[in-house]
């Protein structure tokens, strides 16, 4: 970004999601598992990568073939500058063949005894790696105090002039009807932990009744008088998604992040 160097496509995996984009990949030939094998084998006796704490980034770019291969000049000079290896197009063509297959496997996952559900914000670069780091210490926090044990990763999924959208994947073992209570916390310390390093309710996902306890202190009292007054000439008698958006009037003072209210409006 600072290179004035954005490709079209810039995923950027932490260590946790790195792990399971390499569980993920598809099945190898021989041929190509004896290469990866070796790839690996250089990377860690060689260049002294620990495997489990590397990060993976998918990179793509197109426009006219000498646009792309000036991107793709300059993109390495970047990725050499700061140790970076490339390992190919595979990891690229894998995500862009499975990359609508995350629902299924969370489908897959609720069928066996586990969950899994996604968070997401936009954020200015300076403040990224500060939000990255507190939003997982918070959860792995929470799992800790009620004795459970979770899973969190992070990529970043879009990427702007002075920030990105950081994306958050985490789940854990079923423990029964209880599991909305696990899901608000987590949902709580999360989005706290968010606010307080100038995340985003949302990047693309949208705000709704999960972020309406977050509202007034997101926009603030004026704005959220203003969105209410919006509201109001515009759905005077309050049919369309009422409590979707916006707190119920009174009730904008009201404790904010609580689970107790949240788990009201599923």
């Amino acid at each position: 970004v600072t290179s004035e160097c954005l490709p079209t496509v810039l995923r950027c995996y932490d260590d946790h999601e790195t792990q399971l984009s390499f569980a993920m990949k598809s099945a190898e030939g021989p041929l190509k598992q004896l290469l990866s094998d070796s790839i690996k084998h250089y990377l860690t006796q060689c260049k002294h990568f620990d495997l489990t704490k590397v990060s993976l980034v998918i990179l793509g770019f197109e426009g006219f073939a000498g646009a792309v291969a000036m991107q793709r000049a300059q993109v390495k000079k970047v990725c050499k500058r700061h140790n970076g290896f490339s390992v190919g197009k595979s990891a690229g063509a894998n995500w862009q063949r499975k990359k609508y297959d995350q629902p299924l496997v969370r489908d897959f996952l609720l069928d066996n005894g586990c969950w899994a559900d996604v968070l997401e914000t936009a954020v200015n670069y300076s403040s990224a790696i500060a939000l990255w780091r507190d939003v997982k210490a918070s959860m792995q926090r929470y799992w800790t105090e009620k004795d459970l044990k979770g899973w969190v990763g992070c990529h970043t999924s879009h990427q702007y002039q002075y920030g990105c959208c950081m994306y958050f994947t985490f789940g854990g073992v079923q423990q029964g009807p209880h599991d909305i209570n696990t899901f608000l916390g987590l949902k709580q310390a999360a989005t706290e932990a968010i606010l307080r390093n100038g995340g985003s309710l949302s990047h693309h996902h949208g705000v709704g009744y999960e972020h309406v306890p977050w509202m007034q202190r997101y926009q603030g009292k004026g704005g959220l008088q203003m969105l209410q007054g919006l509201k109001k000439v515009l759905d005077p008698k309050g049919v369309c998604n009422p409590g979707k958006l916006l707190p119920p009037e009174g009730e904008e003072d009201g404790e904010q992040g609580d689970p107790k209210r949240q788990e009201s409006m599923l």
